[in-house]
């Protein structure tokens, strides 16, 4: 049952926010921020400082099992901070509550397959005293999601504990694995100052004395919290301050999504063109293995004042680069809704991307063309996959009307 009972508040607190998508960013009554960023980033300061408030005063329901509610002003975002007693964290990405168990007795144990045999299999190796904070990543581990969802999340709860707890020890994060799992360890690390263990490694480990659930702070290309937007301008003003240490040296670059492509679908069939069309405006092509850690690519993007990629994933590199960067998003014939613009908008203001002249603009839809022959183990069945072609001269020239105008 309390097996049960940790899978449901893992799965449903995300699905809580999804249901709040219908009233996120409805301002509350005594705020009426809309889309102000200024208003916004004021906002998610106040809320922080409220969550840190509830978290010191928080009340222990019992030694199993802790709720914090974290305060108003979430737009209607779950606000509980989780935190379980005697809890193992499974290589599968469960979590196992031993409270309640004596797990001295598990060894001596002989009726195989009853619910006590079950926990004695993840509680042989006893309880140490530690914390740790559980950040599971149901979609996979994709970048994007990495970046908007979890990166954020795992801010939150490191920075919260630390300010709420300043004489604690910092607890563990423990991550999912991922086919970029250095690169998504490194990020972590930048952004809270505490190196995540992977959930992979917790076979044969003890059970930590407490495991801390954070709640999400933003739903990908849904809606963000005041607090999750908070989260990711505070990583990117932390991360401009330790490694970019001048201007833009160069025009242009391109971020190519032909690595990220595959396999995925919503390829760009005649890229080729499109990429010696923009090298001839001087345009360096980038792929996602072009910087291996989070600080080079933080010096890397810095080099650019003007960046061009294909709707995706790339996309979050906005959090890396200065907020003077101008970003063109080419996008597909079947993406780039106002949703998803409204999305990104909402995070570039939160960055101050316009005080800075920097922006993001979205190409014409009517300069791509979906393919009607696509391959449906590319698209998964989702026609937003198909693969499309793309109008280079109206596309170079949109690219080269921004390189003319510095404003």
């Amino acid at each position: 049952m309390m097996l049960l009972a940790a899978a449901w508040l893992l799965c449903c607190a995300r699905a809580r926010a999804r249901n709040a998508t219908s009233r996120a960013l409805a301002a509350p009554p005594d705020r009426r921020c809309k889309d102000e960023p200024r208003c916004l980033n004021e906002l998610g300061d106040e809320v922080f400082d409220r969550a840190v408030d509830a978290l010191r005063r928080c009340k222990k329901r019992d030694d199993a099992y802790l709720s914090c509610d974290l305060g108003d002003g979430w737009y209607g975002w779950t606000t509980e901070f989780y935190r379980f007693a005697r809890a193992k964290i499974r290589p599968d990405g469960g979590l196992a509550l031993l409270e309640g168990f004596d797990i001295p007795s598990c060894s001596g144990r002989s009726h195989r397959g009853s619910p006590q045999d079950r926990f004695c299999e993840f509680a042989r190796e006893g309880v140490n005293g530690d914390e740790a904070v559980f950040l599971a990543n149901p979609w996979g581990g994709n970048f994007q999601h990495f970046m908007f969802e979890l990166l954020p999340r795992a801010w939150v709860a490191a920075e919260l504990l630390r300010r709420a707890r300043p004489d604690a020890p910092p607890p563990e994060l423990v991550l999912g694995p991922h086919m970029r799992q250095a690169f998504h360890v490194e990020s972590v690390r930048l952004a809270t100052g505490l190196a995540p263990k992977i959930i992979g490694d917790m076979e044969n480990q003890p059970a930590y004395g407490h495991v801390w659930v954070p709640p999400y702070a933003a739903e990908n290309f849904g809606d963000w919290s005041a607090l999750g937007l908070k989260a990711l301008r505070e990583i990117h003003g932390d991360l401009q301050r330790r490694f970019v240490s001048g201007p833009p040296t160069k025009r242009l670059a391109y971020f190519t999504r032909r690595d990220a492509a595959v396999g995925k679908g919503r390829a760009m069939l005649n890229e080729p063109d499109f990429v010696k069309a923009l090298e001839a405006l001087g345009a360096d092509v980038l792929e996602f293995s072009a910087f291996g850690t989070m600080e080079d690519r933080v010096r890397g993007l810095a080099n650019y004042s003007t960046i061009v990629t294909p709707f995706g994933a790339a996309v979050a590199n906005l959090v890396f680069s200065p907020a003077s960067t101008r970003w063109i998003n080419v996008c597909p014939p079947t993406m780039c809704s106002r949703n998803e613009e409204n999305f990104i908008g909402l995070l570039a203001g939160s960055l101050m991307m316009r005080e800075h002249r920097g922006f993001v603009r979205y190409t014409d839809r009517g300069a791509a063309h979906a393919v009607d022959d696509a391959d449906p183990e590319l698209t998964n069945g989702d026609y937003r996959n198909h693969a499309y072609r793309v109008d280079v001269d109206t596309l170079v020239a949109f690219v080269a009307r921004f390189l003319d105008d510095p404003k």
